[in-house]
Order: structure tokens, then sequence, then C-alpha cells
């Protein structure tokens, strides 16, 4: 079922284990799923964890996912940049630009 596949590849997310995140994914769950809770997507969590491999696996799924906001009103960066010195939030401001800017 999609709907376990989505909460499975969130709390996958949220621990850092891509290779799960892999199985749900192929599974059927679907990248762009936010939590009803909090609006959170898997790389709300991903950013948050600054988890630089699930970050980058879950831009390949779908690199607008970089722009998307939870109920917060906050991205996957404002998560990642909550801590100092995040790697993951270089990573999506490189790709909010791309995102924003596309190469001709």
């Amino acid at each position: 079922d999609g709907q376990i596949q989505n909460e499975l590849l969130l709390e996958a997310a949220s621990r850092g284990d891509l290779v799960k995140m892999m199985s749900c994914l192929a599974g059927g769950a679907s990248p762009a799923f936010v939590s009803p809770s909090d609006g959170s997507s898997a790389l709300h969590l991903a950013a948050e964890r600054d988890d630089p491999l699930c970050v980058q696996y879950l831009l390949l799924q779908n690199e607008a996912l970089a722009s998307v906001t939870d109920f917060q009103g906050q991205t996957p960066r404002d998560r990642a940049l909550r801590r100092p010195d995040s790697i993951v939030g270089e990573m999506l401001l490189r790709s909010s630009h791309s995102i924003q800017q596309p190469q001709r």
C-alpha cells in the first residue's frame, strides 16, 4: 500500500536509513509525500539530520522538493541550517539556485 510506504519513507528519512528509503520508493512511496501532522517531507527530515547521502538521493528523485515548505513555512534548507555546521544547507542552496535559474 502506497500510504504505508509513504509513512515508512518518512520514518527511514528521520533515521537516516538510506537502504530503507530506497526500498520504500521502489515499493511505491512518493518522495513528495508530507506528514499530515506537520508537513514534513522525507527531504525535510533528512536535511534536519544533516544527512548528505539521503538528501542527495531524494534530490535525484525530484530536485523541486528542495523548495517545498512545511506547515511552519520552512524549506528543507531552513531545517538543515538549524545546525551551524550544516553540510546539507549548502547542498540545498545550490539545488534551489538550479531550480530558479535553469542552465541553457
